[in-house]
């Protein structure tokens, strides 16, 4: 078999969306890569399916879990093949591959390593806390290897792949070099915007650029999605949660004034080769620059004398000596306990009494030091006893408003069953947040509603009052009351725990998402991991993410559960509850706070105030830190009166739909104005070219005035002036012409756009024809400026971006740099940029962007930065970046226009 069998075709139509990308499915595989980003509800499965098919070749599935897969399989018996059997061509087991294989990420790595693939029920008590096995890729992945080959596989679908733990990241990697000729389709509903650029270089390297997005605002626009909100209820810490955290603080405050007083300690930083004589040790530094500046920042605190070399070396005078912060501890700290081989031989003893002091101080934990977050904080964050009433809070809001209508999914990551109650027991004091926590929470306080349920792989909890409905649902599906055990609990005769025995276990998903769709239960607190993914139930109309395992691929397919559209009711709003922990009278608000701005960077969604739609965190219009408590409750409180009104929120989301031109979601770069080369526009083009005028007009009125220096009369100074004026008139224009146009910031980074825009059409990376493109760029609020591309395909707007982002990022480790060199400011000034990868891989490439840069921006040359040279003028780059204090990263922003 060398073919898919013919006649295979998708039942229904395609939508539009769909449609559009099918069509331009030839152009965007010429790299063999086909990336799309697709949200949750768009048909992603299907679409995956319709282009393996048209691809036509042998072909491999990997999916992020069991579930998933099955689904995979699912959708294309049932609705491309339209039979319930799965054929023999089809296997799960990439041990033993078939023409067409589906597996898992982690059956990959248990294949590559000789392990067992866990059931899915051992997945769900997993958390990313974990470790992943330290099992390397063994000899047995040759064998996989061949058999993929000898079946010849040369199609490989990856669903989610970039949230992958590293030891199968890995796996994933080696499959991808040594399997031949092959066809890479990535699928995503989240793609990694938001992780550090080593990290999304890596993911594009496995996807290739993005080709083709299916956003939620064009789903809301064409009915597959309903409208929806997002709000965020933040709860302080317990007493006992906020001493331990307050204690720690303490304990390091106390830590670093003691510290920057140690004369052992500072004679040590005193004596290293780098501060002793930094010329010679230029790579070092270079290597790892913020640890020599916290060495500097240590020693200023110490009150000590500054190296003059390093200060040198690292670009900085005094005035830029920065505070020694906690920040700064921890990057000095871990170096010097850590990474610093010349402390390590030298000074074995004094490291040992360091490592002592922290370790009393609870700060060092596997060969790390923490002194803002350690690991036990984060936990406690995330995990505070005090969601519990966070939860209660909401449903006692959200059944107000609903009443029988409530239809809510508390997501969660933990069982707990050792908080259910038994037999002649007193109720437990509820300590941690899990399943069972949050359902006797519930059952104990709030007494409106009785309809609660439990739903995970291991305890099943229904309402008596549903026994009836269950029981029925399991006949249309053919399962006989005797596999359904329904044992009441002896400390509440209203719930019932209920087992489905044998085979018929695995509906049990199926089962009481049926009754719960019909209202038998109001609200379902279930696990994460099994209710997460691949699970549909288009009835939910509240979601309440209690999750805190920061995965933004788990968060975004456990949002993306409650705005499927309801067929049985039209008119379908709803509500998503992010819940997060925050310190008190601290400007940092914690760790959980931070993950859930951060996961926010994935989600589009409607503005609270304002009319747009727009990925980000701002967009919820939170007040920033420090919180106390009444600013919390004030916060909760308006929370609550956004939420209230439903139908507002539909018809928000209908108006800024309706007024959008393009009607798509539209990707800009944005980035803060001090990242643009606004001075050396000014300085090297608009003001040089004013300058240029002047003088010349300067040089005809002195020449001209010499020769009638002897009788000069009115009328010739001014005959002279007028001479003077129309020889420097059209410079001044020119001047003040690309003045008007470009404006002083808005400009400069359209400028720098057309330069890249230009020099990837030449190197017909972008093929759209360079006259139907526009660089967009606008000023935004709070000093930020952003730009896109107009026209062309999503790969190209997607490669410009990247470019774009790269020329305006700090500075790491490019091939090519850009020097531009200020020729009229009293001091010698530099600035450097780098040359985005994709051209620095050509020097005739880096040539045309500095040409291109030239004409658009301003003089500069380049320089390979791997001689010697380069390496040198490399170090001075990132000490310029360094000593402007880290400037602020440029982001990608994802708008409805």
């Amino acid at each position: 078999m060398k073919t898919f069998p013919e006649n295979i075709q998708f039942e229904f139509p395609w939508r539009p969306y769909q449609e559009e990308i099918l069509k331009e499915l030839e152009s965007h595989l010429d790299d063999r890569h086909l990336h799309i980003v697709a949200a949750p509800g768009s048909g992603k499965t299907i679409l995956g399916l319709e282009v393996m098919l048209r691809i036509n070749t042998p072909t491999l599935i990997l999916a992020p879990s069991i579930a998933i897969r099955n689904q995979w399989v699912e959708r294309f018996t049932e609705h491309f093949l339209q039979m319930n059997k799965i054929p023999d061509w089809v296997s799960f087991d990439i041990k033993n591959p078939e023409f067409l294989t589906v597996s898992t990420y982690q059956g990959l790595h248990a294949a590559f390593t000789n392990q067992d693939e866990m059931t899915e029920d051992l997945i769900e008590e997993e958390s990313d806390e974990v470790e992943d096995t330290k099992k390397k890729i063994t000899s047995v992945a040759k064998k996989t290897l061949q058999k993929l080959q000898e079946k010849g596989i040369e199609t490989i679908i990856i669903d989610e792949a970039h949230h992958l733990r590293n030891a199968w990241w890995k796996s994933l990697m080696h499959l991808k070099k040594n399997l031949e000729k092959k066809h890479i389709v990535a699928l995503t509903a989240t793609p990694p915007y938001d992780v550090e650029p080593g990290e999304w270089k890596n993911y594009q390297n496995l996807a290739g650029p993005i080709d083709a997005e299916i956003s939620i605002p064009e789903l809301v626009a064409a009915k597959n999605l309903c409208p929806h909100q997002d709000f965020v209820y933040l709860n302080t810490l317990s007493l006992a949660e906020r001493k331990i955290v307050s204690d720690f603080r303490k304990q390091v405050k106390k830590y670093l004034k003691e510290f920057t007083q140690n004369n052992v300690f500072i004679s040590l930083l005193e004596n290293h080769p780098c501060v002793v004589e930094p010329e010679k040790h230029i790579e070092s530094i270079l290597k790892n620059p913020e640890y020599f500046s916290s060495i500097l920042f240590y020693l200023h605190a110490s009150s000590r004398k500054l190296p003059r070399g390093l200060l040198k070396v690292l670009g900085k005078s005094k005035r830029q000596i920065l505070k020694f912060t906690a920040e700064w501890a921890e990057i000095l700290l871990n170096n010097v306990l850590y990474h610093d081989d010349f402390l390590e031989e030298q000074y074995k003893e004094e490291l040992k009494q360091i490592r002592k002091g922290l370790k009393d101080i609870g700060a060092i934990e596997k060969r790390n030091v923490f002194l803002i977050d350690t690991p036990q904080i984060k936990q406690l964050l995330k995990t505070s006893i005090n969601k519990l009433n966070s939860i209660i809070k909401i449903v006692e809001f959200e059944h107000e408003k609903l009443q029988k209508d409530l239809r809510m999914v508390i997501l969660t990551d933990y069982i707990r069953k050792e908080f259910l109650p038994k037999k002649e027991e007193k109720e437990k004091a509820l300590s941690r947040i899990g399943v069972i926590p949050i359902f006797e929470k519930i059952r104990r306080e709030y007494l409106d509603t009785r309809k609660i349920a439990v739903l995970s792989g291991s305890i099943v909890i229904i309402p008596k009052t549903a026994k009836e409905a269950l029981i029925l649902a399991a006949k249309e599906e053919h399962i006989t009351q005797s596999h359904i055990k329904c044992k009441p609990f002896s400390f509440d005769k209203d719930f019932l725990e209920v087992k489905i025995v044998g085979e018929s276990n695995k509906k049990k998903v199926h089962l009481i998402t049926e009754i719960f769709g019909k209202g038998e239960i109001e609200i379902l607190v279930g696990t994460k991991s099994l209710l997460g993914e691949g699970w549909d139930a288009p009835s939910i109309n509240t979601l309440v993410l209690a999750s805190f395992v920061g995965s933004f691929m788990l968060s975004n397919q456990m949002r993306g559960r409650a705005i499927r559209i309801d067929t049985n009711k039209k008119q379908k709003v709803s509500n998503i509850w992010h819940l997060a922990s925050v310190e008190v009278n601290n400007s940092y608000a914690g760790h959980d706070f931070s993950m859930l701005k951060r996961r926010f960077k994935s989600f589009v969604g409607l503005s609270h105030h304002e009319e747009f739609i727009e990925n980000g965190f701002d967009r919820m219009h939170i007040s920033s830190s420090p919180y106390n408590e009444l600013k919390i409750q004030k916060i909760n409180y308006f929370t609550f009166l956004s939420a209230k009104n439903r139908k507002n929120i539909a018809l928000r989301w209908q108006q800024v739909l309706e007024n959008g031109e393009v009607k798509k979601i539209v990707q800009e770069l944005e980035t803060p104005k001090v990242n643009l080369p606004r001075n050396f526009i000014f300085g090297n083009t608009i003001f040089a070219i004013f300058w240029r005028a002047s003088v010349l007009g300067l040089t005809v009125f002195s020449q001209f005035s010499e020769a009638v220096a002897e009788k000069p009369t009115i009328e010739m100074i001014t005959m002279i002036l007028g001479i003077s004026l129309l020889v420097s008139l059209p410079g001044l224009l020119k001047a003040l012409y690309l003045f008007v146009r470009n404006g002083p910031i808005a400009g400069n980074m359209r400028q720098v756009g057309l330069a890249l825009l230009k020099t990837l059409y030449k190197m017909n990376v972008i093929k759209t024809d360079v006259n139907k493109l526009r660089v967009i760029a606008k000023k935004g609020a709070v000093g930020k400026m952003s730009c896109g591309l107009e026209g062309g395909t999503s790969y190209e707007k997607s490669v410009f971006l990247d470019c774009l982002e790269e020329v305006l990022s700090p500075i790491e480790n490019p091939r090519y740099l850009l020097l531009r060199k200020s020729k009229w400011n009293i001091f010698l000034r530099k600035d450097f940029h780098v040359v985005p990868e994709i051209i620095g891989r050509n020097k005739k490439n880096v040539k045309f962007f500095s040409l291109m840069w030239g004409k658009h921006v301003g003089q500069n040359s380049f320089m390979y930065t791997r001689s010697i040279r380069g390496r040198r003028l490399l170090l001075e780059a990132r000490q310029k970046a360094l000593s402007q204090s880290f400037k602020k990263e440029s982001k990608r922003v994802n708008t409805w226009k």
